[in-house]
């Protein structure tokens, strides 16, 4: 009888262990994650990883993951869960365009961007890497990319 006690609170303990452990967040690695703020009206609230070479790059990194994240795949569970881009529209003419905004020509779209860790560089890694809290004008992005041609102006 005592064996069978046992027997069971150890199986007991096993399926707790095994179904009480934290899961992992369903957000891939590199992937974009929306995050809803009453606060900052038509700004959307994006994190990401960012991932460099060098610790003071990692932010940039995540910022231009973020953008290419909102024009080719779209942010999962969110308002822009669509890209931008259409793929009926991602001409070559429009390539060098989009290539210097995701560079560096997203400053009037960006209105602030920060680390939420420190950049750490696991052993065996040659990268850096931190979570980074970017805050887009999806709208304004959305404007600038329409009065560009990229994409094609909504309506009759």
């Amino acid at each position: 009888m005592k064996w069978i006690i046992r027997t069971l609170c150890l199986a007991l303990a096993l399926f707790l262990m095994t179904n009480c452990s934290p899961k992992m967040s369903p957000v891939a690695i590199g992937g974009v994650k929306y995050q809803t703020d009453e606060s900052t009206g038509d700004i959307a609230a994006l994190t990401s990883i960012g991932y460099a070479t060098k610790a003071e790059e990692v932010l940039g990194d995540g910022i231009q993951r973020i953008l290419k994240a909102l024009l080719y795949n779209g942010i999962p569970n969110s308002p822009y869960r669509y890209p931008l881009l259409e793929e009926n529209y991602l001409k070559t003419e429009h390539q060098s365009y989009l290539n210097s905004l995701i560079n560096g020509g997203y400053a009037d779209y960006v209105s602030d961007a920060w680390l939420l860790e420190l950049a750490v560089k696991p052993k065996g890694s040659k990268t850096y890497a931190a979570s980074v809290q970017v805050l887009v004008n999806v709208d304004g992005l959305r404007r600038e990319l329409r009065t560009k041609g990229v994409i094609p102006k909504s309506g009759l």
